[in-house]
């Protein structure tokens, strides 16, 4: 991983420089309750790829930030590794399965939450969330995207 990789992951994920301080996963925005909201934060769900689509502005990433926090003031994840796909950088690094090795080894993680946002950008969404959950490791995954006819033809032909 280099620098200037580390350095935007860090943006991304202010908390990741510090050290181990309780993470709230950017709370500042209003959150309005879903009739879902406490269904999607059930532990059923932290095996599987939680997938958020909808169309642009609905509060996809607000309800994944939900998600997340809730998940982790219960502690079966003690953090959050939040990525973006608008970012070139990112969007390039996501192209391999052995990101999640790699956020490991850089920040020390064991348990976290992966939380992929605007996955539709990727070139194939679908293949890398099947090669992560074929991998089986201790991590929770959510993705969101707004392209949702893309990204659901992307992901479904791969998760089925």
């Amino acid at each position: 991983m280099n620098e200037a990789l580390i350095q935007e992951i860090l943006t991304l994920n202010p908390w990741r420089s510090g050290v181990d301080t309780p993470v709230v996963f950017q709370k500042a925005q209003p959150y309005i309750v879903r009739l879902q909201t406490e269904y999607l934060s059930l532990a059923t769900w932290d095996e599987l790829v939680l997938v958020l689509t909808g169309p642009r502005q609905a509060g996809k990433t607000t309800l994944g930030r939900h998600i997340c926090n809730a998940v982790m003031k219960e502690g079966r994840f003690p953090t959050v590794v939040y990525l973006n796909c608008d970012s070139p950088a990112i969007r390039a690094w996501l192209s391999d399965i052995r990101v999640v090795r790699e956020l490991q080894r850089e920040f020390n993680l064991e348990r976290f939450i992966l939380f992929i946002d605007e996955a539709q950008r990727l070139e194939s969404p679908g293949l890398l969330l099947k090669q992560l959950v074929d991998l089986k490791l201790p991590i929770k995954i959510l993705v969101t995207g707004s392209s949702q006819l893309e990204l659901r033809s992307k992901v479904q032909e791969h998760l089925t």
